[in-house]
């Protein structure tokens, strides 16, 4: 069976206090509007990830967190999303997240991946084919907050490979000022 592996770029995040190291970086008003919007269009698209892979830094703890809220109040999940903080997606490589990719269980069949650009963007750009006009608005940059949705042509996670995805979706949250 085809693995779905949804990439999400964590909410815009705030510079304003220059004492946060760029861990500890909390969102912004507007990061916190959009992790809420694309927790209501998981829950709108029947999107339901087995498993949750995130960066444990604040920005995506807290993209997370939010999401989950609006998701868990527009879909009412049997089952809720599972997390787990890996310390190795901060700031990760497209190489360090394939990695992390090829090392999930088999028997999961979704995958939402939270985490931080370049190397989630390249991560994307890696994997992704499929309708050109979806792909090259991809190539043009992911987005704070924008959701990546890939079929994967692999039975198995560790048989992730370059080319192997098609994009189905980017979901991009509306006004972003």
């Amino acid at each position: 069976m085809p693995k779905t592996l949804y990439l999400l770029r964590h909410g815009k995040s705030s510079w304003a206090d220059p004492q946060n190291a760029d861990f500890d970086r909390p969102l912004t008003r507007r990061g916190q509007r959009a992790a809420a919007w694309i927790g209501t269009q998981l829950a709108a698209r029947s999107w339901q990830p087995a498993l949750v892979l995130a960066s444990p830094a604040a920005r995506t703890r807290q993209t997370f967190d939010i999401l989950n809220t609006a998701y868990t109040k527009a879909s009412r999940p049997t089952v809720p999303l599972m997390v787990q903080y890996q310390r190795e997606i901060y700031l990760a490589s497209a190489e360090e997240l394939f990695r992390r990719i090829a090392a999930l269980p088999e028997d999961i069949p979704s995958v939402l991946l939270i985490g931080h650009n370049p190397g989630l963007h390249d991560l994307a750009l890696s994997l992704a084919s499929g309708a050109e006009e979806t792909v090259a608005l991809l190539r043009r940059g992911l987005p704070t907050a924008a959701l990546a949705v890939l079929m994967l042509d692999a039975a198995k996670w560790s048989n992730v490979t370059s080319g192997c995805g098609h994009l189905e979706a980017l979901v991009i949250p509306p006004n972003r000022s």
